[in-house]
């Protein structure tokens, strides 16, 4: 498939911002030239491991097939204001419309080692920081922050920094959970801090870390831009944490390098928006399919002696048949059409493997002890019958023979 053909194909275009190439660049030279570097610079840092994963441990993100997900925030020092937590549920399920997605938001003081340690970790600064804001009314709003909370989110991630290292050690007992690698549990925490105080040298809505090896995402931020900048400093918030959220699940920032030859895409992972663009949701479905299908051929390929001994046939024939359509809705780019059928089919790939290993154990185990219990049974029935015959025999022999004595007797009696 030609370049042309990618980039005019009616039903589907790669969904970069392709205006700044159009001002720029005579139509008749788009494909030949342009477009072709864009694709070369831009795909490259658009995908890092298949979709956003730079660090090893991330890959695993890539391959989720959660259909359920609970993403609970603990809102340190919050302010118990209500968060549009509905608008970030709908980005998500339109981003995975196969999923289903549950977000809670209780606010608690922060606890006193915790609120310590970002004491000491807070300075005073020698020039404030400022953010402004443009508000709807056209007018700017100003926040100015006098100290900072000394936050290393960009050297190494963070993954170093006391604070997040805190909170790696304490999100079992903060969120109550048992098992870490179930990664669709989303545990976040929101640190508000003092009005004036800024985190990570930004002030106004500060950094946010997603790390997903260790189960957490973090978002720091001044507490006046929250309350002081009220639903705009929210949409702030929520936008962060659509952000983060979206790395949870694999998505990256695309180019990191905002230069006019790089793509512009509107999307939460780049933009203000709420919701995710075209080219996220297809690189997210895609993944999400090739995952299914490996899994249905890892099954299939691990059972595959259980399921021509013990499975039902006719339904692993129509199986056979939904996997080659889903196949071809992936081919035809009906990327979310395609997951959600391969997502059934695993499931009713599993169902079948589960009934075949029932019908193994029947077969193999329940049936034969049965039958030997029945034999076993029989046999001592039989070898009752035996003991209890030769006794009645033996019985009716003494009885027949004291009889006859008897008899005897009395005809001596009588001679």
């Amino acid at each position: 498939m030609g370049v042309s053909s990618i980039l005019w194909r009616p039903r589907r275009v790669l969904y970069f911002d392709l205006s700044d190439v159009m001002e720029r660049t005579p139509m008749k030279t788009v494909v030949a030239d342009t477009a072709i570097r864009l694709f070369n610079n831009g795909l490259v840092n658009m995908f890092v491991n298949l979709l956003g994963a730079s660090d090893s441990r991330m890959i695993a993100a890539d391959m989720q097939r959660y259909e359920n997900y609970v993403v609970k925030i603990l809102w340190l020092n919050g302010t118990d204001d209500q968060l549009d937590l509905e608008r970030i549920e709908k980005a998500f399920e339109d981003l995975l419309p196969w999923t289903n997605w549950t977000i809670t938001a209780p606010a608690r003081p922060m606890d006193d080692e915790l609120n310590n340690l970002i004491g000491s970790r807070t300075v005073e600064l020698s020039k404030p920081l400022n953010y402004s804001f443009s508000l709807a009314n056209g007018s700017r709003f100003v926040i100015q922050a006098n100290k900072n909370v000394m936050w290393e989110v960009w050297k190494d991630s963070g993954e170093y920094d006391p604070i997040n290292q805190y909170l790696f050690e304490h999100v079992k007992d903060y969120f109550n959970l048992t098992d870490l690698e179930d990664k669709s549990v989303i545990p976040v925490v929101f640190l508000q801090l003092r009005n004036d105080t800024a985190i990570g040298g930004v002030a106004g809505i500060g950094p946010g870390v997603s790390w997903f090896p260790y189960n957490l995402i973090i978002i720091g931020y001044q507490g006046s831009s929250v309350n002081a900048m009220g639903e705009s400093g929210q949409i702030l918030l929520t936008h962060q944490l659509r952000h983060e959220m979206g790395h949870w699940v694999s998505l990256s920032h695309y180019s990191t390098r905002i230069e006019s030859e790089y793509p512009k895409v509107i999307c939460s992972m780049r933009t203000l928006t709420n919701q995710f663009c075209t080219f996220c949701k297809d690189a997210r479905a895609r993944m999400s399919f090739i995952s299914y299908y490996q899994a249905i051929t890892e099954l299939h390929s691990n059972s595959s002696d259980l399921l021509d001994r013990y499975g039902n046939q006719e339904s692993l024939n129509l199986i056979i048949n939904e996997l080659n359509n889903s196949l071809q809705l992936f081919y035809d780019w009906e990327y979310a059409e395609s997951v959600r059928t391969v997502a059934e089919i695993y499931h009713e790939l599993e169902d079948i493997t589960n009934e075949a290993r029932h019908r193994s154990f029947m077969y193999t185990r329940v049936i034969p002890i049965a039958i030997t219990l029945v034999a076993v049974s029989l046999v001592s029935t039989v070898i009752v019958f035996e003991i209890r015959t030769r006794r009645k025999m033996k019985r009716s022999m003494r009885n027949t023979q004291y009889s006859t004595k008897n008899a005897n007797l009395k005809l001596c009696q009588l001679i």
